[in-house]
């Protein structure tokens, strides 16, 4: 029970590393910096554009060379390796220099506390592999933990608003998670040292495996669900969305709270259900929410365009956590074969981050064509999910091994 309590606080831990990527450095925080840094600065709409987005480039090459570093490291040890970089990053972040200082220092923290993200749903699946009950819970909560880290930055933010000596508030935050996450990943202790198993079972899987390449036909399934996943979780529009009708702190507090909700009700339902149905869903509500978004426009009284907006995104938040951000973690932890858990995982997530870079930078540079691509981006959401339906494997109180026999097919012995 003690070690059960331990992976639960470090998926937490890892979570809010996570969170605190995508949410400490909003334009608020860039405001107050750009009153206290040595060289002051005029924060300009593209300035504010590449600080916020330069976590988000990091992640994509985090998402890349994270294989790499499992290969050599192992999961632990990259985890640990990681967490030490983020929280040395951080640390020296404080140091209010230039924006452009603080653009470096987002892109390098987006490097590897994506790589921490890429690689923990399948670490950490391994300490639960024997118990199907706790394996979902595992991997289904770990999207409520990125919701409360995400809140908790925002509390913050919310009290550092009007006063720039405490800009930092959020980074030590973010030190204080990483430095946690260092320790107790040291403290738990890994069944095994295999780089990419993740349980005696996957090991034994391996031990029965044909020759299986990335190359081969039944492993090019795997290969095109990653890349699906990944772009599924972002082209919902969702991250336009709340970074341009949530730009105000008190509004931004309360979509969180919204999301703690949701996304718990979405891990409940990810936990107790059959997940393909969940997924589906949940796209297509995220569908409709876009289609109501691009109705909006064609309202001429504000009242009427505020309503449509709010429901829009309403229906966007509810799709969106009942799919795509719970069972991204749950499939990158369960849906891939063992031997390239890694490799799949990562191509899984930076394909979310590119996808991410791409629907916002189409809303920022054509914002005269925002209902044009609400309907196209509508009718690839709804068309990813009966593709993903199709070809994704059942994980719901399924076996590792069960899986790896579906995704595998005739090299499966």
């Amino acid at each position: 029970m003690k070690r059960l309590i331990l992976i639960f606080i470090q998926s937490f831990l890892l979570a809010n590393m996570y969170a605190c990527m995508l949410s400490n450095t909003p334009q608020e925080i860039i405001n107050l910096y750009s009153q206290v840094c040595f060289n002051k600065f005029v924060p300009t709409e593209v300035i504010n554009t590449l600080i916020v987005a330069g976590p988000v480039i990091g992640s994509v090459f985090g998402a890349l060379i994270v294989p790499k570093l499992t290969k050599y490291l192992g999961l632990k040890n990259t985890i640990i390796n990681c967490c030490i970089i983020c929280f040395i990053i951080n640390i020296i972040t404080l140091i209010p220099v230039h924006w452009g200082y603080l653009f470096a220092m987002r892109i390098i923290i987006g490097i590897f506390s994506y790589s921490t993200t890429s690689v923990a749903p399948g670490w950490l699946d391994q300490f639960a592999n024997s118990s199907k009950k706790h394996r979902s819970i595992l991997n289904a909560t770990f999207e409520i933990f990125v919701s409360i880290g995400v809140l908790i930055n925002n509390a913050l933010l919310h009290f550092t608003q009007k006063l720039p000596r405490r800009w930092w508030f959020l980074l030590g935050y973010a030190i204080f998670i990483s430095g946690s996450c260092i320790l107790t990943t040291i403290l738990i202790k890994e069944k095994t040292k295999f780089h990419y198993n993740r349980s005696n079972e996957s090991q034994v899987l391996i031990q029965h495996r044909k020759s299986y390449k990335l190359s081969d036909g039944a492993a090019s399934v795997s290969i095109v669900n990653a890349i699906l996943i990944g772009i599924s979780v972002e082209i919902t529009g969702i991250t336009r969305t709340l970074s341009m009708f949530f730009g105000n702190y008190g509004l931004t507090i309360i979509t969180s709270l919204e999301r703690l909700v949701l996304s718990g009700l979405g891990s409940y339902l990810n936990i107790k259900f059959i997940r393909k149905p969940l997924l589906i869903t949940g796209l297509f509500i995220c569908a409709a929410g876009n289609a109501v978004m691009c109705i909006s426009y064609e309202l001429k009284e504000k009242s009427g365009i505020k309503i449509a907006q709010i429901i829009a995104i309403i229906l966007l938040l509810i799709g969106f956590e009942m799919g795509p951000a719970p069972q991204q973690y749950i499939l990158a932890a369960e849906a891939f074969p063992s031997k390239y858990h890694v490799a799949l995982s990562s191509l899984m997530f930076s394909s979310a981050a590119i996808t991410q870079i791409f629907v916002y930078g189409l809303y920022r540079l054509l914002p005269k064509q925002s209902q044009i691509l609400d309907m196209v981006f509508a009718c690839i959401t709804m068309w990813l999910g009966i593709l993903l339906v199709g070809h994704l494997p059942e994980t719901f109180q399924v076996s590792q091994r069960e899986i790896e026999k579906e995704v595998m097919g005739e090299y499966f012995v």
